[in-house]
């Protein structure tokens, strides 16, 4: 649902970008309009700004702090009830599992966090500090948890103004993605694509939690062309309207 009060500001910033005396008096256009006009191309401009990245290094740079849990204090082959409360540095978070718990597997003292069930949704929220920045290594195990090459994982980043969905084609354990957004991030989910007869269990490691360099939520230049046009539409249509009947005169 929308936010009214969201929506008028929206129009005030229209107002001043096409200043109200010339809308009024050259086009006859009316607040009640802009507001329509406003109500219609809001959800485009209140969606969700991710940036992506599939390198580490590049992912860093664009946060002011990050912090890492590489998971290495979970024991491995062992049924670990789910919610758990984590830190990454200095951020703490919480990471729960859709069904009974987790099953962290990895080669040797390399534990990476996995499920107990192959169709569980791994979900981290509860950031504390609240965080503009997510990433990590995500991929597939087996039932035996080795490594799973070959598979897909779908990852979900969510922040205040919606979702930002991403399928790792053929992820490997090497291969990093992060989320980072304009404004703070609420949570992010991790599922794996299921194979015919086989299962892929959903699996992360070294998860990366960072803080963004103060930024404001502003409408991308694309964005406000869209308003422009949807404004001329609605203008057009107002002066149709508006437009006199003339009617032929009969002796």
């Amino acid at each position: 649902m929308l936010n009214i009060k969201s929506i008028y500001l929206q129009v005030f910033t229209l107002m001043h970008i096409f200043p109200q005396s010339t809308l009024m008096r050259h086009l006859s256009i009316s607040p009640v309009l802009l507001l329509a006009a406003a109500v219609t191309l809001a959800p485009s401009m209140m969606s969700a700004q991710f940036t992506t990245y599939s390198s580490l290094s590049s992912f860093t740079a664009a946060l002011s702090s990050t912090g890492t849990d590489s998971f290495n204090s979970l024991p491995q082959q062992t049924l670990t009830p789910s919610p758990l409360v984590r830190t990454a540095g200095t951020f703490g978070y919480t990471v729960s599992a859709s069904t009974s718990g987790f099953f962290p597997v990895g080669p040797g003292g390399d534990a990476w966090l996995s499920t107990d069930e192959a169709t569980a949704i791994i979900t981290f929220n509860h950031f504390l500090p609240s965080v503009r920045g997510i990433g990590g290594f995500f991929f597939s195990t087996d039932f035996s948890g080795a490594f799973f090459p070959g598979q897909t994982i779908i990852v979900t980043a969510t922040d205040a103004n919606g979702a930002s969905t991403r399928s790792l084609v053929s992820a490997t354990s090497s291969t990093f993605f992060g989320f980072v957004s304009a404004g703070t991030i609420t949570s992010l989910t991790v599922t794996a694509d299921q194979p015919v007869d086989v299962f892929a269990f959903p699996t992360v490691n070294d998860l990366v939690l960072g803080s963004g360099r103060p930024s404001t939520t502003v409408p991308e230049p694309h964005r406000f062309a869209l308003v422009a046009a949807g404004l001329a539409a609605a203008l057009v249509l107002s002066r149709r309207r508006r437009a006199p009947t003339f009617v032929a005169l009969t002796e």
